[in-house]
């Protein structure tokens, strides 16, 4: 599914005029939150699940962090097919039925980075894949990064409501507007099957169309859309931005544009991970505050703030001299001894 900048400025306008009591978490949070990835299809002969080779392979797939369905299917006993969440959507791989091979699937080093930036907090990671023509991709990626780090310094989360149950956040990390990039070369003979879930139910011609592409991540691993670098000037780099940023107006995942990447990572357990750890952070630095000594209460002595200018030299103190104090008192007490020896002796 491709987005156009009509249809986007649609959903935009639908989400800024909404009701006021509306939910003012951010699209990509409340994905992340709250809809968990859709599960990818296997193609696999039914009366085989049924059996003990089967059943044990179900038991497999019970122990890996993402879901499958089930799609009874014309297959030899022992292969599947992998497909899209999308309904209809054609194979994407074939294999022997072992979790194995679907948990070396789920996984690659670009897709491990597109997780890792979105528990960091990120708003989207943009998933770049260049066309093999270096001045080609290099232009593009130095615009979309340009654009992000323009629209990351200006760009704000809408208010949060503290008192709204529809607004309430999920564990996670902190809610911030950020972006990432990933660049992944086109014939990456390890991320051939991130590129083919990237693109989609209908983005299978763009690899064949010698340009580079891009695609927002967001959510628990959902791809926005994926799109040329002609689609992707400033006006279409900020109208994605903006949905992405702006309150999600629409709590229906199905209603919302969009696929699932197939992901090794376990959500749940992440999220509330990253709470734990922040929450033990705040309470190691409130452990680590030196406790006020208590000690006997001093007389409280006026503050004096002083409003001075430079001291002009025949004003400072001279180097060394006495201090008068206590000489004037030892001066005045001679002086009274003086005067009593005096009265005593005129008296006799």
């Amino acid at each position: 599914m491709k987005l156009k900048s009509a249809s986007l400025l649609a959903l935009l306008i639908l989400a800024f005029s909404q009701e006021a009591h509306s939910c003012t978490i951010p699209v990509f949070r409340y994905a992340l939150d709250r809809w968990p990835a859709d599960p990818y299809g296997l193609a696999v002969n039914d009366q085989w699940v049924r059996s003990d080779a089967g059943e044990a392979f179900m038991k497999e797939l019970g122990d890996l962090a993402y879901r499958f369905q089930l799609v009874p299917a014309d297959k030899a006993p022992g292969q599947i097919d992998l497909l899209l969440p999308a309904a209809g959507s054609v194979s994407i791989w074939s294999g022997k039925a072992d979790a194995r091979n679907l948990k070396e699937i789920a996984t690659s080093p670009a897709r491990k980075e597109v997780a890792a930036g979105i528990l960091a907090g990120n708003s989207a990671v943009w998933v770049v894949v260049r066309s093999g023509n270096r001045h080609a991709d290099q232009e593009f990626e130095s615009r979309l990064s340009k654009r992000l780090e323009y629209l990351q310094s200006v760009a704000a989360i809408p208010p949060q409501d503290p008192f709204d149950p529809e607004s309430r956040l999920g564990p996670g990390p902190e809610l911030r507007v950020g972006f990432k990039m990933v660049i992944v070369d086109r014939n990456a003979p390890t991320e051939a099957m991130f590129i083919k879930m990237l693109l989609g139910p209908d983005g299978a011609e763009l690899l064949s169309s010698g340009v580079p592409f891009a695609a927002p991540v967001f959510g628990r691993g959902r791809v926005l859309g994926v799109f040329t670098e002609e689609q992707l000037d400033n006006e279409g780099i900020d109208e994605l931005t903006l949905f992405l940023l702006g309150a999600c107006s629409c709590q229906v995942k199905a209603q919302n544009p969009g696929w699932d990447l197939l992901l090794d990572t376990d959500w749940d357990a992440e999220l509330t991970r990253i709470t734990m750890a922040a929450e033990r952070e705040t309470a190691s630095k409130l452990t680590d505050m030196k406790t006020p000594q208590v000690s006997e209460p001093k007389a409280q002595t006026p503050e004096m703030v002083v409003f001075s200018g430079p001291v002009k030299e025949s004003e400072k103190p001279a180097k060394n001299s006495p201090k008068p104090a206590r000489e004037l008192v030892l001066g005045l007490g001679l002086l009274t001894l003086l005067g009593i020896w005096l009265g005593w002796k005129s008296g006799n």
